[in-house]
C-alpha cells in the first residue's frame, strides 16, 4: 500500500494543483483557499452496469464542488442532465416535501425506465476533466465486457473544512430515482381528492356543472396516466 501511494503521490499533487487552477477559473477563488475534502480513486471492472442516478451532496452544495479526472480512455463520458430542466427536476425529487405536478412526475417516471432519455455524455480521453456543483446528479456508464476498464480519479472540493476530516462522500450520496412510489402516491391522492371536489360542485352548481365535471375527469386521466407509466417498473417505482 505504501508502495501504490508513493506511486501516486506525484500524480495527485500535479492533479490536485490543476484543479485548483481550473476552479479558480470557472469560480474566481483563492484556490488556496479550498479544500480538498475527498480523493479517491475509481475503477470499474470490464462488464459492469451503470452507476445508478446519483448526487454527491446537497447540503453545502454552492461551497463544493466534485472533479472527475478520467484516466482511461472511452466512448462515454459521466453522464450529467441533458438540459436544466431535467437538471432542476432530479434536484426537486431530493427535497424531503417536494411537490411534483403532472409533468415533472412523468417525467421523473420516464427517466426511471430509461435514465439515459436525460442525460448526455460524450467521448472521453485520458486527461479530461469533468467540473461540477455537487448538487448535480450524474451517473457511470456502462463498461462494455470487451471494453477496457474505466478508472477516474474523483476529487471534491469545499471552500469549508470538514470539522471531522472524515470521507463523507458515500455517506451522502442521494439517489433521486431509486424511490418514486412515495411521490405516485401523493400525486394520486391530491387528484383523487380535487376529482371529488369538483364533482360535489358540479352537482351543486349547476350553471358551472360542466366546468366542474371536465376537470374531474382531467384528473382522472391524469391518474390513470400515471398508473399506467409505473406498471412494468421495479416495485420500488
Amino acid at each position: 500500500m505504501a508502495e501504490l501511494h508513493d506511486q501516486l503521490e506525484p500524480l495527485i499533487k500535479k492533479s490536485d494543483t490543476a484543479f485548483r487552477e481550473q476552479l479558480k477559473g470557472m469560480l474566481h477563488v483563492d484556490p488556496s483557499a479550498l479544500h480538498m475534502v475527498v480523493l479517491k480513486l475509481l475503477v470499474t471492472k470490464p462488464g459492469a452496469a451503470a452507476q445508478e442516478v446519483h448526487l454527491d451532496e446537497v447540503k453545502d452544495a454552492n461551497k463544493s464542488w466534485g472533479v472527475l479526472l478520467h484516466c482511461s480512455n472511452s466512448d462515454k463520458s459521466t453522464l450529467v442532465p441533458k438540459d436544466e430542466e431535467h437538471l432542476e427536476l432530479l434536484r426537486k425529487l431530493t427535497q424531503m416535501n417536494a411537490q411534483l405536478n403532472f409533468e415533472e412526475l412523468k417525467m421523473a417516471l420516464a427517466l426511471k425506465k430509461d435514465k439515459s432519455d436525460g442525460f448526455s455524455s460524450e467521448g472521453v480521453q485520458v486527461g479530461d476533466a469533468l467540473f461540477f456543483r455537487t448538487d448535480v446528479a450524474h451517473y457511470g456508464p456502462v463498461v462494455g465486457a470487451t471494453d477496457q476498464e474505466r478508472v477516474i480519479l474523483y476529487a471534491l472540493f469545499s471552500i469549508e473544512p470538514r470539522e471531522d476530516g472524515k470521507d463523507h462522500k458515500d455517506e451522502v450520496q442521494l439517489h433521486p430515482l431509486a424511490d418514486l412510489k412515495s411521490h405516485c402516491d401523493k400525486f394520486r391522492a391530491e387528484m383523487k381528492q380535487k376529482q371529488q371536489e369538483h364533482l360535489a360542485k358540479g352537482h351543486r352548481l349547476t350553471a358551472q356543472a360542466k366546468h366542474e365535471f371536465t376537470q374531474a375527469q382531467t384528473y382522472a386521466t391524469q391518474i390513470k396516466e400515471i398508473n399506467n407509466l409505473v406498471t412494468g417498473l421495479h416495485p420500488s417505482a
